[in-house]
């Protein structure tokens, strides 16, 4: 927000993986419901039996697959627009292992995102790759130095 991280009062502002969705599944925090036990690496790999790389290869061809991952890019992109609304932020960058999943993953979330976004917020992937949360930590240890 103004033109630096927001990490909110307690170092949780963005984590849009532990907001409230309708599930009854639980999450690694403890609560149940949470958006990442619908789209997460761990769902894919514990519901849908494969890795993200798998479920968003190119030639996926499974239907039930293909219908599910049409639903957490819909999901996934929802969500990412809701928070750009609800904060009318400038950028939202994606990190972590399930962007590595490429194109078959971030065109359709993308897509998603642009179609209920109200705001002109930019989405991209960041570059640091599984470094991000490192570099993330440093970048707060120096008082947002980085």
């Amino acid at each position: 927000l103004r033109g630096r991280l927001y990490t909110g009062s307690r170092g949780w502002a963005g984590e849009i993986g532990h907001t409230g969705v309708y599930s009854d599944r639980m999450c690694g925090c403890g609560r149940t419901g949470c958006l990442e036990t619908v789209v997460g690496g761990a769902y894919i790999r514990r519901h849908l039996g494969v890795s993200a790389q798998d479920l968003f290869f190119p030639g996926q061809e499974d239907e039930a697959l293909l219908a599910e991952r049409a639903r957490i890019t819909e999901t996934l992109g929802t969500a990412l627009a809701n928070l750009a609304q609800l904060l009318d932020l400038d950028l939202i960058v994606l990190a972590g292992r399930m962007t590595q999943a490429g194109p078959e993953l971030i065109g359709p979330v993308s897509r998603q995102f642009k179609r209920r976004v109200i705001t002109k917020t930019r989405l991209v992937v960041g570059t640091l790759g599984d470094d991000a949360g490192l570099v993330g930590v440093a970048d707060l240890a120096l008082g947002g130095e980085l």
